[in-house]
């Protein structure tokens, strides 16, 4: 009987505030929206953070960096120090094998292919941490059937070094010399222009 009663009472009360109640059903329904969208952008976060190269305080450009790799037979090495690359912000690393052999290679379940065509396997890998161990798969067909060997990658991150500003500085040096050749072809043009005219006169 009480329940009953509470449950009337209840009724009565939503019935009665009618505006109250859809307004504070309003509310919580923005709350638990708001709630859930911040829930699922961090776990996107989250989950960018695992796949995507990490964020590095370097402007754009080219350092070098020292790279550890561990793993397989010992047979086969890679160039360290090695090249970073930074794309806005971000930290990408050349792999340069000692062998032309290896075909592919996968990190995070993507996988990545040579950037060059002759000389030996140069790859370009997002670096997803630095002084810790990345698990990293290679195929390699120097064996008679292809193989995937398993290494792991450590970028030492104390050991970035460079200005990484030869690029941006050739490209200015190339704007400024275009300037200078249009600025001087334009005054060329005007004086010829003008020894006509006295010509003509």
């Amino acid at each position: 009987m009480q329940s009953l009663n509470f449950r009337k009472n209840v009724v009565k009360i939503i019935k009665s505030n009618k505006k109250v109640t859809f307004r504070l059903g309003m509310l919580i329904a923005f709350v638990c929206l708001l709630v859930a969208n911040n829930f699922i952008k961090v776990n996107a976060d989250t989950q960018q953070q695992t796949t995507e190269a990490v964020q590095v305080k370097q402007k754009d450009g080219e350092y070098t960096v020292k790279v550890t790799m561990e793993g397989g037979s010992g047979r086969a090495t890679i160039e360290s120090p090695t090249t970073l690359v930074v794309k806005k912000g971000k930290a990408y690393a050349k792999i340069i094998w000692s062998s032309p052999n290896y075909d592919y290679m996968i990190l995070e379940k993507k996988t990545y292919y040579p950037e060059n065509k002759e000389g030996n396997s140069e790859f370009l890998l997002p670096v997803l941490a630095f002084d810790k161990p990345i698990k990293v798969n290679a195929d390699t067909t120097a064996m008679s059937v292809p193989h995937e060997i398993e290494y792991t990658l450590t970028f030492e991150k104390s050991s970035i070094s460079g200005t990484g500003n030869k690029n941006v500085i050739f490209i200015k040096v190339g704007i400024i010399s275009l300037i200078l050749v249009a600025i001087v072809g334009i005054v060329f043009l005007r004086k010829k222009k003008r020894g006509k005219k006295n010509e003509t006169t």
